[in-house]
């Protein structure tokens, strides 16, 4: 089987989905791996594709530590699907709690480039200040993302 969201309402419609839903929303982390903050460090904390992508705002945890992290990747249908690269990712090293998401538009045309979040996902829900939190996020990125406009509003879809 695999996991299918309805287009409409984010709803999850297969087995698979609502595990990971589940997955990605539990609040107990039982299973985090008892890792050290040195080893979430080497999980960057903002990647932004270039282009139209869903993202999701999440919390990794292992053992005791926390952090939180944000990624709008390519070739992601679903915000599950991000949220299920983010776990990829962070195999062996963390558990991730998604809290939030929505789309984000990264244009590198220009001297500057842009980047603009909004939006909800259906799946996760609208989460109060999740957009406000991502664009904070993507501007305090002092690397790749300190010469872009970033800006953010809770409209849309």
């Amino acid at each position: 089987m695999t996991d299918r969201f309805d287009d409409v309402t984010g709803e999850a419609l297969t087995d698979d989905a609502r595990e990971l839903v589940r997955r990605f929303t539990a609040t107990a982390d039982a299973d985090a791996p008892t890792t050290t903050a040195v080893s979430l460090d080497v999980v960057p904390r903002v990647v932004v594709h270039p282009g139209k992508n869903k993202f999701v705002l999440c919390v990794l945890r292992a053992g005791d530590v926390t952090r939180e992290v944000l990624r709008a990747l390519s070739g992601c249908e679903y915000h599950a699907d991000v949220a299920r690269e983010l776990e990829r990712e962070c195999r062996g090293i963390a558990t991730v709690r998604v809290i939030g998401g929505g789309r984000i538009i990264r244009d590198d045309r220009g001297e500057t480039g842009d980047i603009r979040v909004y939006g909800y996902s259906k799946t996760f829900g609208r989460v109060p200040g999740c957009n406000e939190r991502a664009a904070r996020m993507i501007t305090d990125d002092t690397s790749e993302f300190a010469s872009y406009a970033v800006s953010w509003s809770d409209d849309g879809y």
